[in-house]
């Protein structure tokens, strides 16, 4: 199972130091999960399925939640990656 954002971008920060553009994604994430109100409505959305379509047109569904939680990583992650390499540069 992948670490979620949280840990991801401490991680990230003990090796390039806190950056705005990182702690956004959390603030983001805490955004996204707060706005739904209740806890009953709050479980409804994050268990409300998706559908996707891989490249080859394959469909494939994914809880909301788990698709937010991917694509915010993966975005924490490339910003993470681009400000490692304005440190070496």
């Amino acid at each position: 199972m992948r670490d979620d954002l949280r840990t991801q971008i401490q991680r990230v920060e003990e090796e390039i130091g806190p950056h705005p553009d990182l702690s956004a994604f959390v603030t983001v994430h805490d955004a996204v999960r707060a706005s739904a109100g209740s806890d009953a409505a709050r479980a409804y959305q994050g268990s409300a399925p998706v559908t996707l379509y891989s490249d080859e047109g394959h469909e494939y569904s994914i809880g909301f939640d788990a698709l937010l939680d991917e694509l915010l990583t993966l975005a924490a992650m490339d910003v993470a990656q681009s400000l490692a390499d304005e440190g070496r540069g």
